[in-house]
């Protein structure tokens, strides 16, 4: 199972990366192009950036240790042209399901979302599958297990498990065979 940001997470972060791009964008490519052509900032003594009497020049010091600094206006480029390309397979892929996943097809049995953990379950393999009870398998043992000791519904299961990691974690423990 491929796990994925929260979409209004995402989108947040987005946005956030959009308003950084729109301030200072151009700015930084044209700082990044400096960077990378001297290597190091003036003034600074290597990696620790702190201020140096060193008589050495930030050319001479990026020609011995080129550092964080190479190339990264090359980086930067490459960056930005990977997030253009991912923002554009992200509309096509949203447009192609949102085209052709009508909401009124029908739901195939063992296939849905996890009620307790939001597992989206794919029914295939015993562990990917969504039981009866609206549960992933991994929350679905939990839920027998925890029904055991507390005499509970799976109601009161979800409610007292909410937001407690040991319980979010246990698709992880049970997927990596603990």
């Amino acid at each position: 199972m491929i796990h994925h940001p929260v979409p209004s997470i995402l989108a947040r972060n987005l946005r956030q990366l959009a308003d950084r791009l729109d301030d200072q964008g151009n700015r930084a490519i044209r700082q990044a192009q400096v960077l990378a052509a001297r290597g190091w900032p003036a003034s600074t003594n290597g990696t620790d950036g702190g201020r140096s009497s060193d008589p050495t020049t930030s050319t001479e010091r990026a020609a011995l240790n080129p550092g964080p600094y190479d190339d990264i206006d090359n980086r930067l480029a490459q960056q930005l042209s990977l997030a253009w390309h991912c923002c554009l397979e992200l509309h096509a892929s949203i447009d192609m399901i949102l085209a052709h996943a009508n909401d009124d097809d029908p739901i195939p049995p063992l296939v849905g979302v996890c009620d307790r953990c939001g597992l989206i379950c794919k029914g295939s393999g015993s562990s990917n599958r969504l039981h009866g009870s609206g549960l992933c398998h991994a929350c679905n043992e939990a839920w027998r297990r925890w029904q055991r000791k507390n005499q509970g519904t799976r109601n009161d299961f979800i409610a007292a498990t909410a937001g407690d990691a040991g319980y979010d974690n246990i698709r992880r423990r049970l997927a990596k065979g603990a």
